[in-house]
């Protein structure tokens, strides 16, 4: 609760897809067919930032975990959009304080898997930061105020105090780091039988990971979510020419391998097979189960 705070964030590029290397990829045990497959054409692409800027206003708390909160938002582009775009349903990912690295981490994963956006994972709209840096004053009532310095322009940042108040502390609580992201729907039900083609929709989409040689790495009920009704189309997987009706999520942990086909599959069967026999029972099974 409080006032509503205006923040300006920038678009980053997200780090480098080495760091999602897997420790079998770091090794020096390879043999011939231990190599990154080619990807096929990302059905879209993210252009370079025009000068448009993207207002959002956070609403509900969707859900929150290890790494963040996702919020349901409000979008509009107040200016410059001669273009007509229209923005779709989005939510926004905000990384906890400590988590900055994670969701990075996460850009880069779903950068990893621009392909499969739409079809198995939701389209991702961006990764953005700025850095926060909180200033306590002291005066007879005392204030609070929030200051964004944008990480390439901070030497031209300037903070502007009434004269009867002095700068006491001073907080760099580091860079607030956001993923926007495509809505989606709801989990799977606990205690329900899975609906029709659940089941194969799920199967084949960890196919389609396998095939990028991605490791989910944190499979679970809770990160299995339904198709946005009167969201966006899905896309049709490139592997396999379907379209599915749900979408794995969160991949701050995910991890990329040179690890051959047939081994990178037998990671999906070994812990799919258990998370979607759990449910029905209203019991799901956590990856460390």
């Amino acid at each position: 609760s409080g006032p509503n705070i205006p923040l300006v964030l920038y678009r980053q590029t997200p780090p480098p897809a080495n760091i999602l290397d897997d420790a079998y990829t770091k090794g020096s045990h390879h043999d011939f067919s231990d190599t990154y497959p080619a990807c096929p054409k990302p059905p879209f692409e993210i252009l370079p930032p025009p000068d448009l800027t993207l207002h959002v206003s956070l609403g509900k708390l969707v859900s929150e975990g290890r790494t963040g909160m996702i919020f349901e938002c409000e979008c509009a582009i107040p200016h410059g959009n001669v273009m007509g775009f229209k923005i779709p349903p989005v939510v926004i990912k905000i990384a906890r304080q400590s988590r900055t690295k994670d969701i990075s981490r996460e850009a880069t994963a779903y950068e990893c898997m621009t392909s499969i956006q739409g079809s198995v994972v939701p389209r991702c709209y961006g990764f953005f930061q700025a850095r926060c840096v909180y200033f306590v004053c002291s005066c007879p009532q005392p204030t609070y105020g929030w200051r964004l310095v944008d990480f390439d322009r901070a030497e031209r940042t300037t903070l502007s105090l009434p004269r009867a108040q002095s700068l006491i502390d001073y907080f760099d609580f580091g860079p607030v780091s956001l993923l926007i992201l495509e809505q989606l729907g709801d989990l799977f039900k606990l205690g329900e039988p899975l609906p029709d083609g659940a089941k194969s929709d799920m199967g084949e989409a960890c196919s389609d990971l396998a095939q990028l040689r991605i490791l989910h790495c944190d499979l679970r009920w809770a990160n299995m979510l339904s198709v946005l009704p009167g969201g966006l189309p899905s896309l049709a997987s490139p592997f396999t020419g379907k379209t599915y009706g749900w979408r794995l999520i969160d991949f701050d942990r995910a991890e990329r391998t040179t690890q051959a086909l047939p081994a990178t599959q037998r990671y999906y069967n070994s812990y799919l097979k258990r998370v979607l026999k759990s449910i029905p029972w209203g019991d799901p099974i956590e990856p460390w189960d």
